[in-house]
């Protein structure tokens, strides 16, 4: 399959993420009501076959071939942007489940509440919002060179003037965002490619571990602590060019270079060393299953 390590990539972080392969594994789909392709049919078996004791090299020629199904404007054999294609995975297979009880948001919700308070103290106003990842500037201020930086200014307060009702006037009002529940699984995207698809090569330090309980409404019930397990890395300048690779960590904490279907052992060092786009953090305390390459 031509220019598909796009999806490669995030195949394998998904892979790698126990409760999405034991989630949709134990979903009870078939038979499939569905007329031609199916999102949870292909994914199901894509899980099947990577974990099969066959060791054979999984080809996911089915969800390749239905590109388009993703999003309209994919097409097959271009380079396409692996943060917009796991978005619209998870948007599709989200819409198997009840909205009361779905996977995908137990998953990977990232639940926010949207501040908004008047300086005058008469008015405030709490919107509520979930999304799958944590999208971060990496740019604006040109002071950011790592994750807690990028999530302060992300979770900054910012001070904007409106018309207030209750004041009948204009006025300065704060803003800001807060988490209000943990994901099981912390998806932070770094902001590398804007409108010209050139890279912004800007080195950006990570760690092993996140904590995101300074952005969050501050319950202390839950962990708010998290491992990294996966991480995708673009090779070159543009996202029309290069190549998309993954690393996983292992149960064991052994790190693989996941590169479309070659395996390769990989340390800590070199993980921290790249620029990432995409890092997965899971929740401490989540129950994991060993990496594909050592069973």
């Amino acid at each position: 399959m031509h220019n598909s390590c796009f999806m490669n990539a995030i195949f394998q972080a998904f892979i790698h993420t126990p409760h999405l392969y034991h989630g949709l594994g134990n979903f009870q789909h078939r038979p499939c009501s569905h007329n031609g392709f199916c999102f949870m049919c292909a994914f199901q078996d894509l899980f099947i076959e990577a974990l099969s004791p066959s060791r054979s090299i999984v080809i996911p020629s089915k969800l390749f071939e239905n590109l388009k199904r993703f999003r309209s404007t994919f097409v097959k054999g271009h380079h396409e942007d692996p943060h917009e294609f796991m978005q619209s995975a998870l948007y599709h297979l989200r819409k198997y489940f009840p909205n009361f009880n779905n996977l995908i948001n137990q998953i990977f919700g990232v639940v926010f509440v949207n501040k908004l308070q008047c300086h005058c103290g008469c008015f405030a106003d709490d919107k509520f919002g979930t999304e799958f990842e944590l999208s971060l500037n990496i740019t604006v201020p040109d002071r950011i060179e790592n994750i807690q930086m990028a999530l302060n200014n992300y979770f900054e307060k910012v001070r904007v003037k409106r018309y207030c009702s209750f004041c009948k006037k204009y006025n300065f009002s704060d803003k800001w965002l807060l988490l209000t529940e943990p994901p099981l699984v912390a998806i932070i995207h770094l902001k590398r490619f804007g409108n010209n698809e050139w890279k912004i090569a800007k080195p950006v330090s990570f760690s092993m571990e996140l904590d995101l309980k300074p952005y969050s409404t501050g319950s202390d019930n839950v962990s708010w602590k998290y491992d990294l397990y996966a991480m995708v890395h673009h090779k070159g300048d543009v996202i029309a060019e290069g190549h998309f690779v993954c690393y996983v960590r292992s149960d064991t904490g052994q790190w693989y270079l996941m590169d479309d279907a070659v395996v390769i052992k990989a340390d800590e060092a070199e993980v921290l060393s790249k620029e990432a786009y995409l890092l997965f953090y899971l929740r401490k305390g989540t129950p994991r299953f060993s990496s594909l390459v050592e069973n």
